[in-house]
């Protein structure tokens, strides 16, 4: 079968990557509520995207960095962020 026009396999994985990431951090790891403390909320909220970074990761076969460098879009971790609030 071939791909969809202008697709390539890459685009396949990075689509699996986001959604793995979308459910990590919803389902796995809750938005942590605010303390109030904005060195605690921003600690908590780095600690969850890297929870969802490594399942990303793991999934991927390749390093955390990596999954939420380049296949982790940044709209995912904002639209969790705001469920924050």
């Amino acid at each position: 079968k071939s791909l969809p026009a202008g697709m390539k396999p890459k685009d396949f994985r990075t689509i699996k990557a986001a959604n793995t990431a979308m459910r990590a951090l919803r389902m796995v790891t809750q938005p942590p509520k605010r303390s109030g403390d904005q060195a605690m909320d921003a600690k908590a909220e780095k600690l969850a995207i890297l929870k969802a970074s490594k399942i990303v990761a793991e999934y991927l076969n390749n390093t955390p960095a990596v999954a939420r460098g380049s296949y982790i879009p940044p709209e995912i971790i904002a639209q969790w962020a705001l469920e924050r609030d």
